[in-house]
């Protein structure tokens, strides 16, 4: 499994027992093809990572660069990840550092100064403590735990943040001390003090409004050629949901010399999305393989992602894991079409539209932003107290701060939030889980598309409407082939007069006819779904491991939330339940981790 710790720490005694205890748990729990030491001036670190992990390293001058990951902008070019970032600080210093699109972390050691930064969005994860004189970083938050000088406390306000809206925020983890590097920053560590560089990561413009529509056409064809151009004459494996990203990404793979050798839709037969999956894969003649997954194994799943994840990322879709054990080639990149709808199609920033006052704000996105979580009034009766009232009043405020502090009109504000915070977290999240047995790339989130899309006016991008201009004009015929859009009856962006009278009758039969059999076609519906078998055994667990909560959480309200394993739960709207696992996530998250918080010892945790 993906995971990198490292440490800058005078004191060897400290930095030795900072190794062990964390190659206790790499042997535990990341059983990987590649491991590794590393060291980039004062900064080592320990790494283990799947085969296909992309590692990289370079020297230029004063410049000593370590990379895992990809970047985008190296994909094409002559020069690895290290050595293009190692050329950026010799000519260009640390300016547009953050700039950088992929999947990766960064270790730089300039001049006696070290630098540690992510992609252009902060997809990879990357925490940081400090203990004194010393400086913890890892992938996930427990790493810096490790060290003999933390202390090992819950953060009440960061668990207040994550039920508010399933995932992380503001940087908070649940482990008290440990932050998560933020969108555009750059730790710097000099002369023993730490501080970090906070850049306009994602770039925002006016350089599309007014153009006709075929001028911003072109420009997003030519942005989706040059997201993808990195792969030509590569042999890559592609996933491939039945989506509007997915048929972009497989329209645009094939104008390539890519070899895909294998396609993978997750899904049982009847879905919509392995259905749309495989009319597409047929029609361009792409082998695809169906990946079932088995909802009863819910609860390892989730076992596994407290350990990895440490559930920053919410536990709505655990279905992934499963994509790992099936996999046939690991040493190809995985192609996905992650984070398109988002960057191209602006799918969740129009939730930030008000339709009463007319103007994208702040407080309609935070209101949809919380339908993923629980209510405040939920969270209060959960953790009563002058304490929880206060720190969601100062968790809004700090996110009304950010949307403010965006540049661009308040429709471009609304987007760079979804991106910074929803998007990082639940959408990217899958990443992660990826990587710990192939390495995913995400080329629809590409510096390429995020510059065309932060200069598009919102007329011409809000409602997907880019995306679906885009493939009608370049790609009628696949554009004819119905795409799931996670409604009931999949859509045909160029429909014909029978296929829509077909398509409304089936529609209307078929939710009859699954609502009386209790099925549903559509994946993600089933997956998040708090009856199946899975979630039930996870209700059940999280029931019994209420009494090892500390005293300040409310357990008559916390068995309120989250319904008993006999009880059925109706919701139309999947992601409305999300707050109730999260909720769930925290109870298992504590239970496994209540003998080793409060304390430094780290020995109980390495034994499970």
């Amino acid at each position: 499994m993906t995971a990198v710790a490292g440490i800058i720490d005078p004191d060897v005694q400290a930095r030795s027992a900072f190794f062990d205890a964390v190659t206790r748990h790499f042997d535990t729990y990341h059983e990987t093809d590649v491991s590794d030491h590393t060291a980039i001036g004062p900064l080592e670190c320990l790494w283990r990572t799947c085969r296909a992990a992309p590692i990289s390293t370079a020297r230029s001058g004063v410049t000593a660069v370590w990379v895992i990951g990809h970047l985008d902008e190296a994909q094409s070019s002559a020069k690895n990840a290290a050595e293009r970032i190692a050329a950026h600080v010799e000519t260009k210093g640390v300016e547009g550092l953050a700039s950088y699109s992929g999947y990766f972390l960064a270790i730089v050691d300039h001049a006696g100064d070290t630098y540690v930064f992510c992609d252009q969005l902060g997809l990879f994860p990357c925490y940081y403590a400090t203990a004194g004189r010393a400086l913890l970083v890892g992938t996930s938050s427990d790493l810096p735990g490790f060290h003999p000088s933390v202390s090992r406390r819950l953060n009440v306000k960061a668990l207040i943040s994550h039920l508010l809206c399933m995932h992380e925020l503001l940087g908070e983890s649940l482990w008290e001390g440990v932050r998560r590097l933020g969108q555009g920053e750059i730790l710097h560590v000099a002369d023993g003090h730490l501080d970090r560089i906070c850049q306009q990561a994602i770039p925002i413009s006016d350089d599309s409004f007014g153009a006709p529509v075929a001028v911003q056409l072109e420009r997003a064809h030519g942005a989706m050629l040059d997201a993808l151009r990195g792969y030509d004459g590569q042999a890559i494996s592609l996933l491939c949901s039945g989506g509007l990203d997915s048929r972009l990404a497989v329209a645009y793979l094939g104008q390539s010399s890519a070899e895909v050798r294998m396609v993978y839709t997750l899904g049982d037969p009847r879905d919509n999305d392995y259905r749309c999956a495989r009319r597409l894969l047929k029609s361009v003649r792409l082998p695809h393989r169906r990946v079932p997954v088995d909802l009863a194994r819910f609860p390892d799943f989730l076992d596994r992602e407290i350990v990895t994840e440490q559930v920053a990322n919410g536990v709505n879709d655990l279905g992934w894991w499963t994509l790992l054990e099936t996999i046939e080639d690991t040493t190809l990149p995985l192609v996905t079409g992650y984070l398109g709808d988002a960057v191209l199609g602006f799918s969740r920033a129009f939730f930030g539209y008000d339709p009463e006052r007319r103007a994208f704000t702040f407080d309609k996105q935070y209101e949809v932003f919380n339908q993923w979580g629980l209510s405040e009034s939920s969270i209060c009766a959960l953790l009563p107290g002058d304490r929880t009232v206060r720190w969601l009043a100062e968790i809004k405020d700090e996110l009304r701060a950010i949307f403010d502090s965006f540049p661009g009109l308040p429709f471009q504000k609304a987007w760079q939030f979804d991106l910074m915070h929803h998007e990082r977290f639940h959408a990217a999240g899958p990443l992660l889980r990826l990587s710990h047995g192939v390495w995913p790339v995400a080329p629809l989130a590409s510096s390429a598309l995020l510059r065309v899309a932060g200069g598009m006016p919102a007329s011409a991008i809000l409602y997907r409407r880019l995306q679906k201009d885009l493939l009608i004009a370049r790609f009628p015929k696949l554009a004819r082939i119905p795409v799931d859009i996670a409604h009931s009856c999949p859509e045909r962006l160029i429909p014909s007069l029978s296929y829509s009278v077909r398509s409304r009758v089936s529609h209307m039969i078929g939710r009859r006819w699954r609502r009386l059999r209790g099925q549903d076609n559509r994946y993600y519906y089933r997956i998040y779904n708090l009856n199946h078998e899975g979630w039930r055994q996870l209700r059940a667990r999280c029931h019994e491991a209420c009494e090892v909560l500390p005293e300040g959480v409310d357990r008559d309200q916390l068995r309120a939330i989250v319904p008993a394993p006999t009880l059925h739960v109706q919701e139309e709207r999947p992601h409305a339940l999300s707050g109730i696992k999260s909720l769930l996530a925290f109870v298992l998250w504590y239970q496994r981790y209540a003998d080793v918080l409060g304390s430094g010892d780290r020995t109980a945790d390495s034994r499970r």
